[in-house]
């Protein structure tokens, strides 16, 4: 079934074996603008938190770290 047709929306979660597409695709969607090099720099931060907090990144996660490159 698709998820809108019950009010939710698709999302895809960014976990360990996520890689630079999926971390753009959700920038995007968060209404992130980061130059590429900035999204592999992100993208090496995420996966050290996910490692660190033996957790998946979340959004507000994914929102701060991109603050923090400014």
């Amino acid at each position: 079934m698709e998820p809108s047709l019950v009010g939710n929306e698709r999302r895809i979660p960014f976990t360990p074996d996520s890689g630079p597409y999926t971390l753009a695709d959700r920038t995007a969607a968060l209404g992130i603008d980061l130059p590429p090099a900035a999204l592999d720099q992100l993208l090496d931060q995420v996966k050290q938190l996910m490692i660190r907090e033996n957790r998946l990144a979340t959004d507000d996660d994914l929102r701060a770290l991109a603050r923090e490159l400014g």
